[in-house]
């Protein structure tokens, strides 16, 4: 099952909380050592080590062996909200999906002269397996979780995003990185605004994208796309040619 931000914000928390605290407690066992013993800092923390590792030194004075009891029991608290924090995070499966996230991201960060898919419905599932098969290095970013699930599933690197031209979105999937983008979502109006956001963010790139209304094809190069097809175009196009056994003009691009 997939985790959410909550769920990582609350493991997150609960890691701070021990970590706060067990510095504090030694920051205040330090000072509390270094005057009633009048040692220095570095052997306040070693006894205080020794302490929490239940091996305490002996012949102390009352003062000392209340707060040897006070570190042995915070010591223990510690250690088991540690250990079933840890457990619950396993358990409920946060830890593999953090891992693999990170292999994810590790991943994407790698890329280099790759393609984004920005869409990953059938005409962007269709175009990863196309640069797939020839071996071509290319990421997705989707918005639909259950999409998401199943072009991972394939095997391709995917990205999911409810956010439509999300700055953050594109960095995260190495848009100033990348060759090419290409923005193939059902409507032309987000396909306008995922060019925009992508050639404000690397002008250079090349840019392609999709359309079914042909009065928004002029619209889209004016974005910034490089190509645009219309896809009714584009099968009427690749019919009439084989039929007619010539090469037609590509009017389908938009050109």
């Amino acid at each position: 099952m997939p985790t959410s931000p909550l769920d990582h914000k609350n493991f997150a928390r609960k890691i701070k909380i021990i970590v706060l605290f067990f510095v504090s407690l030694i920051i205040l066992s330090t000072i509390f050592y270094t005057n009633i013993r009048n040692i220095n800092t570095s052997e306040a923390i070693i006894l205080i080590l020794e302490t929490l590792a239940y091996d305490p030194p002996e012949h102390i004075n009352i003062q000392e062996r209340i707060l040897q009891v006070i570190l042995m029991i915070f010591g223990t608290f510690i250690i088991w909200f540690s250990f079933w924090s840890i457990m619950d995070f396993i358990i409920e499966g946060h830890l593999y999906q953090n891992i693999m996230r990170w292999i994810k991201m590790k991943k994407i960060s790698s890329l280099k002269d790759h393609y984004i898919i920005y869409g990953g419905g059938r005409v962007g599932e269709h175009v990863a397996d196309l640069l797939y098969e020839n071996k071509k290095k290319f990421i997705i970013i989707e918005r639909d979780k259950k999409r998401v699930e199943e072009l991972t599933k394939k095997g391709y690197l995917t990205i999911f995003n409810t956010i439509v031209g999300n700055d953050d979105t594109l960095l995260k999937a190495g848009i100033k990185r990348a060759k090419a983008i290409m923005s193939v979502l059902a409507k032309a109006e987000e396909n306008i605004l995922v060019i925009l956001t992508a050639k404000e963010l690397n002008p250079r790139i090349k840019v392609y994208s999709r359309t079914d209304k042909v009065n928004l094809v002029r619209k889209l190069k004016k974005a910034g796309a490089d190509l645009v097809i219309v896809p009714e175009f584009a099968g009427a196009d690749i019919i009439v040619s084989d039929v007619l056994k010539k090469k037609l003009k590509k009017h389908h691009f938009g050109e």
